[in-house]
């Protein structure tokens, strides 16, 4: 697939690589990102997504200055040369508080689109197989779920 197929109709990218582009532009965002919407990512299924998880843990916990910090760290491993585009490509986010906004909503996005598909894979699975009494509960308790935690940013 070429880029700008990947990119979607828009010609943008994913909410993945889009957060972790604005991540790339702007590292000091994740220490402002909410830390129960960062734990809300935990076993969502969706491409990019373990990545972001790992990128968004280390900068919380190393904190990055500058993107040729977080290009160093990464330089060896298979996203080095991914990260290094996203990097070298125009943000068109404003600066780092509007790049902690957006990647907060991007997240809160993320969860929402992962709760939704989690249940609809559950009401499935209840229609062809039935489900165990766990599965039972996992479902009333997303289904009662209206909304990811709330995208703050400037919360720890």
């Amino acid at each position: 697939a070429t880029t700008r197929a990947r990119q979607g109709s828009a010609g943008r990218r994913g909410l993945v690589g889009q957060t972790v582009q604005a991540l790339l532009h702007y590292p000091a965002a994740a220490a402002t990102l909410d830390a129960a919407l960062v734990a809300s990512l935990a076993g969502i299924d969706e491409p990019g997504l373990p990545f972001l998880r790992e990128l968004l843990a280390e900068l919380r916990a190393q904190p990055a200055i500058h993107t040729a910090q977080i290009l160093e760290r990464w330089r060896d491993r298979p996203e080095g040369r991914r990260l290094e585009q996203l990097a070298a490509a125009e943000s068109l986010v404003a600066d780092a508080t509007a790049a902690g906004k957006e990647i907060a909503t991007a997240l809160a996005r993320l969860v929402e689109a992962g709760r939704k598909r989690r249940v609809d894979e559950l009401l499935a699975r209840s229609r062809d197989t039935g489900l165990s009494t766990e599965e039972k509960l996992e479902l009333q308790e997303l289904m009662s779920k209206a909304a990811p935690p709330r995208p703050t940013a400037g919360r720890r």
